[in-house]
């Protein structure tokens, strides 16, 4: 009978794991401190709307 196939100890995969999971974090935080700013639109019109000036009613041949 042939031995189960395996990719490591299991201490090199929580090795491993434990790694990817503080990179994941350390990633995180410096997003936390380098995102860029929100733009704040409070004095703009919503987006994809028309003026009812721009609106034609003859329809279009």
């Amino acid at each position: 009978m042939r031995k189960p196939a395996t990719v490591g100890t299991s201490s090199a995969v929580r090795k491993s794991t434990a790694i990817l999971g503080g990179v994941w974090i350390a990633t995180f935080i410096v997003y936390l401190f380098v995102k860029p700013a929100t733009p704040d639109h409070t004095g703009f019109p919503i987006a994809n709307t028309f003026q009812k000036s721009g609106v034609t009613s003859t329809p279009a041949r």
